[in-house]
């Protein structure tokens, strides 16, 4: 389809990744850290730097562009701010995978398949 649109443009230097598996095996792209949205935690955002010589521009990506990876469960209770809560999402470089029971926990799964170069297209 001529009119397909690409699945990333960087604002910078203007490279373009018509795929999202293309962009993930990228090896100029690099997983920089993963801001939580609480109340909608598909509208978190994982954070990537386009690293060539050229470029060293960030990209953001809702983490619901890539929900298909997780095939896990999905929770309704949030906890964080509770004594159950680690606290990783409170910290954007910390990628590790939150084994709570909470809402945020898919997309914490997914920035560590990403993080773990486990995702696939």
């Amino acid at each position: 389809m001529a009119n397909e649109k690409p699945f990333k443009k960087c604002s910078l230097c203007g490279k373009v990744w018509k795929e999202r598996g293309k962009f993930l095996s990228d090896p100029a792209v690099l997983l920089i850290g993963y801001q939580a949205h609480f109340k909608y935690p598909d509208k978190g955002l994982i954070l990537f730097e386009h690293h060539t010589a050229d470029c060293g521009t960030s990209i953001a990506v809702h983490v619901g562009e890539f929900e298909d990876l997780y095939d896990g469960e999905h929770y309704d209770e949030l906890l964080f701010g509770t004594d159950d809560c680690p606290g990783y999402c409170l910290d954007e470089y910390n990628f590790k995978k939150c084994e709570n029971r909470c809402r945020v926990a898919f997309a914490r799964e997914i920035v560590n398949l990403i993080h773990n170069k486990k995702a696939v297209a």
